[in-house]
């Protein structure tokens, strides 16, 4: 083994035994271990390590590695996959409406069109009988006050359901995210009137008294500041982001300046910097002071009161105390009269992170994070050694000349953005499918003039504001002129074109091969191996590229998915030779909740597929039409197909505007009559007949269900049918039009509603499977029309049960693939 990475072990252990912790983690989420088999391991492991101590040799690299790895297993087994007692509220799930007595233990959180609670559950009320339960519950409320704060104890009547995901290739795990917030159950109530109001419950004093602080500071904002400077203050003091409107929040996005808007490591290591700065400016004032302690490690202690403040105002999430324990361990490397070494102060930062909560390593700030700080302290030295000329110009030293400084700064602060840009850009691109060019210059504009100007004043104001009102508005309104310089700025910068663009999601293996050149690029002088390990990485990177290019492009079979959208309906159909469809887009009426950015395009991303050459409604009812603007608006679409008819609602109209101003082509209703030949796929629209606008006036049965666009693809031997959601009236009409519907799959009308899927239909059809759209919980399917399909042998799917299902054609044979596969 070389002797350089033996003598980094043993110089610093940390950074490694976290490597082979995260790995641990990482596999134990993938497949449960043992504990038993973990705990043999790590006694062997353990036993070896002492004998090596004992006889007074050096430990074997390996050992403590392994026991590290086992380490994350168990950890992580333990905080995704925990074993409850029978009295604990997730043992409550599914049992109908029971009543719940609780408490609110966390601030709540304020979403665009909902309120949500966090109560720790003390009491049941089940089938007439009071139990006794524990545990923590996310409780959803749609029309709010927001009278219900921190520490009030509360009853409520709710179904108690499971926290669920949308199970698609590539998409977010809601349940993982909440598991890690300790979070099992969620219940849902319509109105706040609902609750009732019991008293006090067991909460700490001061973290009551820290929310009453919190509720003040926000009535001040809202009673002084205009709405999108309210929005953005809120972010940045309460982290309270439910404020910022989504144009405001897409400006900040394209710019590549986003991360501002969520409190992270960026807004604690400013109130850390400031702090400390002034601090020791302020000591050093004080000749006693400087004589008789290390002013350096005086500022550093002092400093610790003003970021612990800042996190519990800012509510203290989980991203803040994350960002704050790190400052704190770096604190502590400056306190502590011992040697130094950044990299295992970083590391023992994530250690402390991941003991406290294994799941953050799934976290996106998380990563982000650390990520980001990693990148800057090993990245920006090498950076500046090679755009100085020699030792005497780095910027530590002061130079004389305020240009020469001025310069300097810039430079500086230029590297530190570009290395953290260049170590979080796999991440980002991972979590948010987008690059920002224009992020480095934007950062290093917006920073300091929202990070120090606009965050500090604002701060500065809630803390004069309970002295005087008066006072504390001159340093807020001069923090809202900076935010509005900064807003125009931004906006500036996100009008520029090429600011920033959407990738497809890249694979773990794509997001080493990048880590691995840029390490290989920022060590080609050091050593000489890398030289030919770049050629091999790069060849690597291509390979992947084109494997991806053949399969989307060069396929000659036929792949219709269906995505798990809930209930509502989206449907990718992936044409031989790499054209693509996609059939709806699914959508929660009443919801701000875009289902076709967090969940459709999520998973076409992680598909590596960015162009639609056919985007089709259905129907304009919510649950099919909400989440096709995004896909619009962020993909490229060759044509939109529809009936024609229209609605009047915000996301039609949007999604009419968006394939207006890009051009996209829409073909009329006769034309798209016309048999279409895809690279052997023919694809045909069997309904609604032309002229049934007209009649609309005579029959009463056509409401917008009745009248959707029903199409069938066929390859070769098998065909597939989509008929939206056609009720019994349209089947008859359809069987009327085209006798001849035999259709190898079948996607169940209208979810499979009691009123659809007639048996003459079915007869007429003839499916061997059938594919129901639907969510959880859901009165669909309907009962009957399930009985119906199996009196028929078909082999019946469901995406709330089978997840996103995937079906495959090569014309002849056919293959069902579910991502839920308990097989």
């Amino acid at each position: 083994m070389d002797k350089s990475l033996i003598a980094s072990w043993f110089h610093r252990p940390l950074p490694f035994l976290l490597i082979s912790f995260v790995f641990g983690l990482m596999v134990g989420e993938i497949h449960p271990v043992a504990e038993g088999f973990i705990l043999v391991i790590c006694i062997l492991s353990l036993v070896i390590l002492l004998i090596h101590i004992l006889k007074r040799k050096r430990p074997t690299f390996f050992l403590p590695l392994i026991i590290f790895f086992f380490l994350g297993i168990q950890f992580i087994n333990c905080a995704l996959y925990p074993k409850f007692p029978s009295y604990h509220i997730s043992k409550f799930i599914d049992k109908g409406k029971v009543g719940v007595i609780g408490t609110v233990t966390r601030p709540p959180l304020y979403l665009p069109d909902k309120m949500r609670l966090f109560v720790s559950v003390e009491r049941i009320r089940l089938e007439g009988k009071f139990l006794e339960v524990t545990g923590l519950m996310a409780l959803t409320i749609k029309e709010y006050e927001g009278c219900i704060t921190l520490g009030e104890r509360i009853g409520f009547t709710t179904k108690l359901q499971p926290i669920r995901n949308f199970n698609n290739p590539g998409g977010f795990d809601y349940r993982r995210y909440m598991a890690s917030q300790g979070i099992w159950v969620r219940g849902y109530v319509r109105r706040e009137e609902e609750i009732v109001c019991i008293g006090e419950g067991k909460v700490s004093p001061w973290l009551k008294g820290i929310e009453v602080f919190r509720t003040k500071i926000r009535m001040f904002l809202e009673g002084h500041l205009e709405f999108t400077t309210l929005g953005i203050y809120k972010a940045l003091i309460l982290g309270e982001r439910s404020g910022i409107d989504k144009t405001t929040r897409n400006h900040f996005n394209r710019a590549g300046v986003g991360h501002i808007l969520a409190i992270s490591g960026l807004h604690i290591g400013i109130i850390a910097f400031i702090s400390f700065y002034m601090l020791r400016r302020l000591f050093l004032l004080s000749e006693r002071l400087t004589l008789r302690f290390n002013v350096f490690k005086l500022a550093a202690l002092f400093s610790i009161g003003p970021v612990i403040t800042y996190a519990f105002v800012s509510g203290m999430a989980v991203s803040t105390l994350r960002a704050t324990i790190m400052i704190l361990a770096l604190y502590a490397c400056i306190i502590l009269p011992r040697q130094r070494d950044i990299y295992n102060t970083v590391a023992l930062a994530a250690f402390i992170i991941l003991i406290m909560s294994p799941a953050s390593i799934f976290n996106i700030s998380f990563q982000l994070s650390f990520a980001s700080v990693f990148s800057i302290i090993y990245l920006t030295p090498l950076l500046i050694s090679v755009s100085l000329k020699n030792e005497e110009d780095i910027p530590i030293k002061t130079p004389p000349d305020f240009q020469r400084r001025l310069l300097k700064f810039i430079m500086v602060s230029l590297v530190v953005s570009f290395a953290a840009i260049l170590g979080t850009a796999p991440l980002v691109a991972y979590h948010f499918n987008r690059i920002s060019i224009i992020g480095i210059l934007a950062n290093l504009v917006i920073v300091p003039l929202i990070g120090f100007l606009a965050l500090p004043l604002g701060l500065l104001s809630v803390i004069i504001a309970p002295v005087s009102q008066a006072l504390a508005m001159i340093p807020l309104n001069i923090g809202a002129v900076v935010l509005g310089i900064s807003l125009s700025i931004i906006k500036f910068f996100s009008a520029l074109p090429l600011a920033s663009f959407r990738v497809a999601t890249p694979t773990i293996p794509e997001i080493v091969l990048f880590y691995a050149l840029v390490f290989l690029l920022f060590n080609i002088k050091r050593w000489g191996w890398t030289r030919y390990a770049i050629p091999i990485v790069i060849l690597l990177g291509l390979f992947d590229q084109v494997y991806y290019y053949y399969r989307n492009h060069y396929n000659s079979h036929l792949k219709v998915v269906f995505i798990d959208v809930g209930q509502g309906n989206s449907t990718l159909i992936q044409f031989p030779r790499g054209k693509n469809m996609l059939i709806d887009g699914g959508g929660f009426p009443g919801s701000s909740f875009d289902i076709g950015e967090r969940v459709v395009a999520r998973f076409l991303w992680h598909q590596k597929i960015k162009n639609i050459d056919y985007l089709v409604l259905s129907h304009p009812h919510p649950d099919h039409l909400n989440g096709l603007p995004f896909i619009a608006e962020n993909f490229k679409v060759r044509e939109f197909w529809s009936n024609g008819e229209s609605v009047d609602t915000e996301y039609y109209h949007r999604l009419m505007s968006i394939i207006q101003r890009k051009g996209i082509t829409k073909p009329g209703l006769g034309e798209l009559k016309d048999v279409r030949d895809i690279n052997g796929a023919k694809i045909r629209v069997l309904y609604p007949p032309e002229n049934f606008i007209k009649d609309k006036d005579i029959r009463t049965w056509r409401s917008l269900n009745n009248n959707s666009l029903v199409l069938k693809i066929c390859l070769g031997n098998n065909c597939f049918l989509f008929p939206g959601d056609i009720e019994s009236e349209a089947e008859e009409k359809l069987i009327t039009l085209h006798p001849h519907l035999t259709a190898t799959v079948l996607q169940a009308p209208h979810h499979g509603s009691g009123s659809s899927s007639s048996l003459e239909f079915l007869e007429r059809v003839k499916p061997r499977m059938v594919v129901f759209p639907v969510g959880l919980p859901n009165r669909f399917p309907h009962g009957d029309v399930i009985r119906r399909y199996r009196g028929l042998g078909c082999e019946i799917y469901r995406t709330d049960r089978d997840g996103a299902i995937t079906i495959t054609t090569d014309g002849d044979r056919l293959t069902v693939q579910k991502f839920l596969d308990s097989g």
